[in-house]
């Protein structure tokens, strides 16, 4: 869930931009962000933190690591 959603703010295209860099994420390493933390915990968390990043930024290209970061 996007952090604007979570913090109850309008949806707009970036929640749809967030979904489509975590799916990303989720694909390339397996399993999604945060996934090992109870839900509500994960809720806050993405509320308050940066965007998640992928763990293994190395094995990927430049093009890859800039869209995720996008």
């Amino acid at each position: 869930m996007a952090p604007e959603i979570i913090r109850g703010e309008e949806y707009t295209t970036m929640v749809d931009i967030w979904s489509l860099g975590i799916v990303a994420i989720e694909i390339v390493e397996g399993k999604p962000p945060l996934i090992d933390i109870a839900p509500g915990r994960a809720a806050y968390l993405i509320a308050i933190n940066e965007p998640p990043k992928l763990k293994s930024y190395h094995r990927f290209s430049r093009e890859f690591n800039h869209f995720i970061s996008a």
